[in-house]
């Protein structure tokens, strides 16, 4: 993510609440739009979205069911409803390695340590970066970890530059790392207050609340105290609300070819 992009844009895009309010508002009609309550709309839904589900496990040949952007619950009425759930998307915190092509010679005998060097690399990587983790305790044992794996590579040939090189491609992929957790987590909570409907889903507000503030001092740590501010907060929301107003239109034309078509 861009930060003069970002800045650029919370100059020109000021938070307005009345603004997210209408969104929300616009959001809640669509969803009403697509959860039709006409009993003949919703039973031909259902027995379409059965009937393609059924014709999988009879047909080797046909095409994949259709899988849905959101969980659907069925009402006692009926009608059917969206059920709140987060999204979650496994990151990779580690760029990805490269082969080093090493050897070692002890007592005329060449051995060569590629592998091992490579494995030596990667996990001084993950405990540079655990190092910068919000928990004291995660902190401090993974930047010991760190300085003996460093120590480590230092006597297998690797030089102190490469090693500080190592260490700012590590920074950089835990910050995008950091990013992408953050505004994926501000779309559970933006999901999570459209649809909230009981104390269960108040429970799960406080959990994403508490794992925002984690993040945010997670980015701390990792040399960047200044990166969420309260534009730029504005601005990962709205982006995150559009992206729900998009699944939902995307769901409704699913929704549509599904009822019309098969």
């Amino acid at each position: 993510m861009d930060s003069s992009h970002i800045s650029g844009a919370s100059e020109a895009n000021v938070y307005n609440p009345e603004a997210q309010t209408v969104r929300k508002r616009h959001i809640r009609e669509l969803v009403r739009h697509i959860t039709d309550t006409k009993p003949q709309t919703t039973a031909s839904v259902a027995e379409d979205t059965k009937r393609v589900t059924a014709s999988q496990s009879t047909v080797s040949t046909a095409k994949p069911a259709y899988k849905p952007l959101f969980k659907w619950e069925k009402k006692g009425d009926a009608s059917f409803h969206i059920n709140a759930s987060e999204k979650s998307t496994v990151f990779n915190d580690m760029p990805p390695s490269q082969k080093t092509p090493s050897l070692l010679a002890i007592f005329g005998y060449t051995i060569t340590i590629s592998d091992q060097v490579d494995r030596f690399k990667q996990r001084m990587q993950s405990a540079f970066i655990e190092s910068k983790s919000h928990n004291p305790l995660t902190s401090k044992f993974s930047a010991l970890k760190f300085s003996v794996l460093s120590s480590l590579l230092s006597l297998l040939g690797v030089s102190p530059h490469e090693i500080d090189a190592l260490k700012k491609e590590a920074l950089k992929t835990a910050i995008q790392n950091n990013i992408n957790n953050f505004c994926q987590n501000e779309y559970n909570i933006e999901l999570l207050t459209i649809f909230k409907k009981d104390k269960k889903d108040t429970s799960r507000m406080k959990v994403l609340t508490k794992l925002r503030d984690q993040l945010k001092q997670h980015m701390a740590r990792l040399g960047q105290p200044d990166f969420y501010t309260t534009d730029r907060l504005c601005d990962i929301k709205r982006d995150q609300i559009q992206s729900i107003q998009a699944d939902l239109l995307d769901e409704m034309q699913n929704l549509k070819f599904i009822r019309n078509f098969r």
